[in-house]
């Protein structure tokens, strides 16, 4: 699930550094060992959550972090019972993208 993003936050140094998986849906937690993206899917309610913070601190929701016209934009909420992958990779390399272009000091060592 955190494939579409982790192609865009590896220059940062993010890897895999957690998942869960459940019936009810998935947790992938990336890590650089400043900051942490976690992707969390419920698929019985359509939604996908993004929060993003530095370790040790409580992540911020992904659509406080950016433009909220750029967040509004994403179709991150009522996804359909049977989405593609393609699709949820589609949502989250934006996702990604928008992270890297306003939140960049958040998510780098430096």
């Amino acid at each position: 699930m955190g494939g579409g993003m982790l192609d865009h936050l590896q220059p940062f140094g993010f890897v895999v550094a957690e998942t869960t998986e459940t019936r009810r849906g998935a947790t992938v937690r990336l890590a650089n060992g400043i900051a942490t993206v976690v992707i969390t899917a419920d698929w019985l309610e359509g939604e996908i959550e993004v929060t993003v913070g530095r370790i040790g601190e409580e992540g911020v929701a992904f659509g406080s972090l950016v433009p909220p016209n750029a967040a509004r934009a994403l179709h991150l909420r009522r996804l359909p019972r049977n989405v593609r992958t393609s699709v949820v990779e589609a949502q989250l390399s934006q996702v990604a993208e928008l992270l890297t272009e306003h939140q960049r000091d958040l998510l780098s060592r430096t």
